[in-house]
């Protein structure tokens, strides 16, 4: 209630992106997903409000269920949330993209900043557009990043292994 930025952070992605853009003029920002059943007027709002700051420069590609084909194609993936899980960025972790996320939900579990991508402030497109940007300007670092964190990922959800620490925790506790 009385929110004027969706929980997704789209607003504050498109706001970086126009900063980027000013020093960067030939990036591309492009959204991924469309709207859940119900949002459609909202998503349209976004799409107006990208339009409006980034005209060409925003291209908003909808539903899709080939993602992870898409990956490759990106120079860097970012999850601007001001509510999450894992969500993508462990997806974009384990495909080897850089990944920047905001610092909330479970983000900071798996992105881990100067090890395994960025971490920034959720709604704060200055922070978004400092990390984007570094992002941009050393992509062997950021590939070197991202394969850290597709290691680390694999590691610490691998079922054996958190399977194994599940079970050594109840037989801890039991009584």
């Amino acid at each position: 209630l009385g929110q004027t930025r969706g929980l997704k952070g789209h607003e504050d992605l498109i706001d970086a992106m126009a900063l980027v853009a000013a020093s960067q003029p030939n990036v591309k920002c492009v959204i991924v997903g469309g709207p859940w059943i119900g949002a459609e007027q909202y998503f349209q709002s976004i799409v107006e409000y990208g339009e409006t700051k980034l005209g060409d420069k925003i291209i908003f590609l909808g539903t899709r269920k080939d993602v992870p084909d898409l990956y490759p194609d990106f120079n860097v993936v970012v999850h601007p949330s001001h509510s999450e899980n894992l969500g993508g960025a462990g997806e974009s972790l384990l495909m080897e993209v850089p990944t920047i996320a905001t610092n909330i939900g479970g983000f900071p579990d798996i992105v881990k900043p100067n090890v395994t991508g960025w971490l920034v402030p959720k709604q704060d497109p200055q922070a978004l557009t400092i990390a984007i940007l570094d992002a941009l300007s050393d992509t062997e670092r950021a590939h070197k990043m991202a394969q850290e964190g597709a290691r680390q990922l694999k590691q610490s959800l691998d079922v054996r292994k958190t399977s194994k620490d599940v079970f050594d925790f109840y037989n801890k506790i039991r009584v």
